[in-house]
């Protein structure tokens, strides 16, 4: 049961925290952190879930790929932000 409480009051704090930065911030990349750090909460939620579920073994797995596809999804984030970027940057110097 505390393992399951830290990671709701971890999660919680996380969102919390997540969903402050992705409000105050203006910049598009410290946006897309806040989003993936609100995340990576609902992951920790998840995981307060799955505590009580016996078969723990496969959660993980379950987890670990979850963790994968939110990286794999932010780095393509900031990729088409640096491209959008470029393209913008270059049309501004053809006028």
């Amino acid at each position: 049961m505390m393992t399951q409480t830290l990671l709701w009051t971890l999660s919680i704090l996380l969102l919390l925290l997540g969903a402050t930065g992705f409000a105050v911030k203006r910049d598009y990349v410290r946006r897309i952190i806040a989003f993936n750090i609100m995340s990576t909460a609902v992951l920790l939620m998840f995981a307060g879930f799955a505590v009580t579920v016996e078969d723990e073994p496969m959660l993980t797995g379950v987890f670990v790929v979850l963790l994968l596809v939110t990286s794999v999804l932010t780095a393509l984030t900031l990729s088409m932000r640096s491209q959008l970027v470029s393209r913008f940057n270059l049309s501004d110097r053809d006028r």
